[in-house]
């Protein structure tokens, strides 16, 4: 299961909750405030869909 960032070891849905506490909608945004895709960017896809659906748990590949 994914459910994070491996790079900033922080979870999709702490991710997401930051998010919606600074009313964040683009991952350039996380990136910025060096929460998260801000070295490899794997996440990056994951943090896609989850700005899309919600979903913080992928199966690996399902957001790719």
């Amino acid at each position: 299961m994914v459910d994070r960032c491996i790079c900033s070891d922080i979870l999709f849905s702490d991710v997401k909750s930051i998010g919606e506490e600074r009313g964040y909608t683009g991952i350039e945004e996380f990136q910025e405030a060096e929460i998260c895709a801000v070295h490899c960017e794997l996440c990056r896809p994951y943090l896609e869909k989850m700005l899309e659906t919600g979903q913080t748990r992928f199966s690996p590949g399902e957001a790719g």
